[in-house]
């Protein structure tokens, strides 16, 4: 019994000599956990290892761990019912990498490399990214349009009175130079040139270039089949015999809708909006102009044409953008009637001071010196060079144009330089975002360069981000940017194309973008779709208001038409009909031969019956 009682004393001490020199080499943490943590935390064994709540790194001081942010927890599985989980909320260059296996989102059994199953896709704006830059051939280019891989970029200054440069693009990381027209090569090719090109648009295989000059100021058309040799094809000069009437002294901006080019002038006495016939462009024809003079007919004020800046024409009305003269209230926004092109009709106007007096809170508009516009859906997208901001118009009721939202450069959201709106020059609007170029006025060149805005909610456009040229060139050294003084801007796919007026240079910009080899999707809504080769539809194509073909038309029935066709050329296969239809409405433009002899071609006139193409008489059946 004392036996067992005192191994009983040695076990004890035996247990308690163990553990004070355990104690004695493990200190407990005199702080909540991270602090003062003695010896490893994490294993390096092979066996799977847990902790109740978040894994966090870094610096525990960081006041963004309220946020979880920098933190590891079952979220990124899924699993857990609260918190978010973050991977890489740094700045590193590498966030998280799956090298094998497929990435699953409300899914545990992934197919293919990425899969979303439920829920949407969301790619928001952020700051757009340098690219490339490269220098024209011609000084202060003014403008570009892009199509078919290709830069069509115009300037009114260099050797030969400035011209048209044709430069690649297909790369998307450079462009390469195929070709130039100045006025000296134009006039290789053709008696008589326009001088100092500043602008440009595309349509089919020919370029509609406007330019002005002392004497040779109007529209040069040129046949770019074989982009690297441009050819001359037809002009229209304003002091032309044939183009008495017109406003072609100085056109600055130019857009081809169907057979018709809408050319916008600038200068006293010629101020306003020329249509020209363009369906034979080896002969454009003057067809009307609306100059203020004759649009205020007699009342001051009536129109908004006294300093045109830009247009946009959508339907069948022409939006034009009119900055002050000499304080004037004259900047705002002019709607014209163009339905029937032969007589233009002066429909609505807003000014920045009636806009200002309608808003709440007052002065919200950015009307001021307006200088150019895009039309997207029921809303104008007006860029405010005078207010320093966007201006957003409903102009569903084209007789009565209302603010509906806009942004300024000095507005909460922009503070400290956060946005590129010191001075808007051009705009370009596409799906949900707004992309506009600006200039500094001080030539600090903090604010040169493209700002992007939400327009999502296009009574409160928010900043979605911005790239400028100061923080491009810094960023991208030895060769820097080119967004010192912004001219003109082209998007295309995923990128923004923008020529800089200071650094005679084309900028080629990733404005983020979705770029892949392939897609099948079942239903796509976009407000423009550059096609660069082919398409193939399987059913139908609806166009609203014009078809304009570069090459010819190939059609398996006929051609049916409301109004009488105007074609420089026409193949059909020769069909007969013994007995053709009696005329009427529902027949209307039905194209046919006749059985016999001539065999002229005729057409269903409404009102007038069946006649020949040339209206010479009636044709027979």
């Amino acid at each position: 019994m004392a036996a067992a009682s005192f191994l009983s004393v040695v076990v004890f001490f035996v247990i308690v000599h163990i553990y004070s020199n355990f104690v004695k080499a493990w200190s407990e943490p005199v702080a909540v956990p991270p602090a003062s943590d003695v010896g490893p935390l994490i294993n390096a064994s092979s066996n799977s290892q847990y902790k109740e709540g978040r894994l966090c790194f870094g610096n525990n001081a960081n006041p963004s761990y309220v946020a979880d942010v920098g933190c590891l927890n079952s979220s990124l599985q899924g699993l857990s019912t609260s918190g978010m989980g973050y991977l890489n909320s740094s700045s590193a260059a590498l966030g998280l990498i799956v090298q094998n296996g497929n990435v699953g989102i409300g899914t545990l059994t992934p197919q293919e490399k990425f899969v979303l199953d439920g829920g949407n896709f969301l790619q928001t704006g952020r700051d757009p990214k340098h690219i490339s830059f490269s220098n024209t051939s011609f000084q202060i280019p003014s403008n570009i349009y892009i199509s078919n891989n290709y830069a069509y970029i115009t300037s009114p200054a260099g050797a030969g009175n400035g011209g048209l440069e044709i430069r690649d693009i297909s790369s998307k990381i450079t462009s390469t130079l195929i070709s130039q027209m100045n006025d000296f090569s134009c006039q290789m090719h053709a008696p008589r040139c326009v001088d100092f090109f500043l602008d440009v648009f595309i349509a089919g295989h020919y370029a509609y270039v406007v330019g002005s000059g002392v004497n040779d100021s109007g529209i040069q058309i040129f046949d770019i089949s074989n982009p690297a040799g441009p050819l001359p094809k037809g002009a229209l000069f304003d002091d032309e015999a044939s183009c008495s009437g017109c406003a072609l002294k100085v056109p600055i901006k130019i857009q081809i809708v169907g057979k018709y080019a809408y050319i916008l002038s600038g200068i006293t006495g010629e101020k306003g909006l020329e249509i020209v016939d363009i369906s034979n462009p080896s002969k454009p024809v003057h067809v009307s102009a609306i100059t203020d003079s004759l649009c205020d007919n007699g009342t001051p004020g009536r129109c908004l044409l006294n300093n045109p800046k830009s247009l946009f024409v959508s339907g069948k009305y022409a939006y034009i953008v009119n900055a002050n003269i000499s304080g004037n209230d004259d900047s705002g926004l002019e709607i014209i009637d163009i339905s029937n092109p032969a007589i233009p009709v002066h429909v609505g106007k807003i000014t920045n001071t009636d806009c200002d007096a309608g808003t709440i809170p007052l002065n919200s508009c950015a009307l001021d010196n307006a200088n150019d516009i895009y039309i997207s859906g029921r809303y104008a997208y007006i860029a405010g060079y005078g207010d320093k901001g966007l201006e957003i118009l409903d102009i569903s009721n084209p007789f009565a144009p209302s603010h509906t939202g806009s942004i300024f450069d000095s507005d909460t959201q922009c503070a400290s330089n956060k946005c590129a709106l010191a001075t808007p020059l051009r705009i370009k609007v596409y799906g949900k975002y707004a992309y506009i170029t600006s200039k500094e006025v001080y030539d600090s060149k903090n604010e040169d360069g493209l700002e992007i805005v939400d327009i999502s909610n296009p009574i409160f456009p928010i900043h979605a981000g911005k790239i400028t040229n100061n923080i491009c060139d810094t960023a991208n050294l030895p060769n820097g940017c080119a967004l010192e003084n912004p001219t003109g801007i082209f998007i295309s796919g995923k990128y923004a194309y923008v020529t800089s007026y200071n650094e005679n240079g084309l900028e080629i910009i990733d404005i983020s973008g979705i770029d892949s080899p392939s897609a099948n999707i079942g239903n796509i809504a976009a407000n423009y779709i550059s096609v660069s080769d082919n398409m193939d539809i399987g059913n139908n194509l609806y166009v609203k208001t014009s078809l304009n073909v570069g090459g010819g038309i190939m059609s398996d029935s006929y051609v049916q038409g409301s109004d009488f066709m105007a074609l420089s050329s026409i193949r059909l296969t020769p069909i007969k009909y013994k007995n053709a239809a009696t005329c009427n409405a529902a027949a209307e433009g039905t194209i046919y031969i006749e059985d016999a002899a001539p065999y002229k071609l005729c057409y269903c006139k409404q009102g007038t019956g069946w006649v020949y193409f040339d209206g010479s008489s009636a044709c027979a059946y």
